[in-house]
């Protein structure tokens, strides 16, 4: 059985996108070539002054977007899979949280991993310099999936079964918003916005209470619910990789696609197919049926004197 023929089964074929950052800075997204600019400039109006009246939940409507699922993103999920099966060990390529922080004892919640890497992954999209037409291909998926698992994040955190999800997406939220609408004119283009943001993470007085630690990840960095400066630290962090930083990417967001599609019962699951189901119900199948969940189940850390979390 092919990736096309799995991936078929009375699905949609789309899946919902978000962008932490477009909704924090009231950027409207991708106009339609050809839009005339009353009905742009109308657009950007509505999206500045009137949706941040609306209730955020209902907000939230507006910035998401279905998008047709490349081919590429089945096919790569679909190899994953199978290569975890013909593997010994766990299924993660390496322990991801090393980006996050040098301390073991500070434990990271899947909800606040995605959130965290969502963020750095559109700070790497939109700085990086050294793109060729293979590492622009690659950036495009590590794109869909990203804001794929934002959206399920924001609109749909029941699939986390995680209980802290949606507290964590509304309390990291209004401190992201807080200081995007601070520093980044409202309806920027996201490179612009991006740029500003960059410039002020870089900028070690915007976190005072953060001290410097020689370019190393402290357990400071992750700073009650303002998860911009370890989102920051993390893409400079992946920066020191060069050009494995996309591979590194690419690995951990399908990695933990599987790994938040084994989070929730699978008779859930089951009942999301019925309906043709999200493409995570369609991932949990696949780990399902090759008998791998047991591989992108995380541990929980067993408590030990003095550890800290995140609040």
């Amino acid at each position: 059985m092919s990736s096309d023929q799995f991936f078929a089964q009375k699905w949609s074929n789309t899946i919902g996108q978000f962008n932490m950052l477009s909704f924090g800075s009231k950027n409207p997204g991708i106009v339609l070539q050809g839009t005339p600019k009353i009905f742009a400039d109308l657009r950007v109006w509505f999206f500045i002054h009137i949706l941040p009246k609306l209730k955020t939940e209902l907000e939230m409507l507006f910035y998401k977007t279905n998008k047709q699922i490349s081919d590429e993103l089945k096919s790569l999920v679909w190899e994953t899979i199978l290569e975890k099966a013909e593997l010994d060990g766990p299924g993660f390529s390496e322990d991801y949280n090393q980006y996050l922080t040098l301390d073991k004892n500070v434990n990271v919640d899947i909800d606040e991993s995605i959130i965290i890497w969502h963020l750095a992954t559109e700070i790497c999209f939109y700085t990086d310099n050294d793109i060729n037409a293979g590492l622009d291909h690659k950036r495009h998926v590590i794109k869909e999936i990203s804001h794929y698992m934002m959206y399920i994040l924001a609109l749909c955190p029941f699939m986390f079964s995680v209980g802290s999800a949606k507290v964590t997406f509304q309390k990291s939220f209004c401190y992201i918003q807080a200081d995007l609408l601070s520093w980044v004119v409202l309806g920027s283009p996201m490179p612009n916005a991006i740029e500003t943001l960059k410039i002020r993470l870089s900028d070690r007085t915007t976190y005072p209470e953060i001290e410097p630690d020689n370019g190393e990840v402290v357990k400071e960095r992750l700073w009650g619910f303002n998860f911009l400066p370890c989102a920051y630290a993390v893409a400079q962090k992946l920066r020191e990789k060069e050009e494995q930083k996309w591979d590194i990417l690419i690995k951990f967001w399908v990695e933990n696609l599987a790994r938040v599609a084994t989070l929730r019962q699978g008779n859930n699951h089951a009942q999301q197919l019925r309906k043709g189901g999200e493409f995570l119900s369609h991932v949990w199948l696949l780990i399902e049926h090759m008998d791998l969940k047991e591989k992108f189940r995380v541990p929980l850390p067993v408590p030990q004197q003095g550890e800290q979390t995140l609040p």
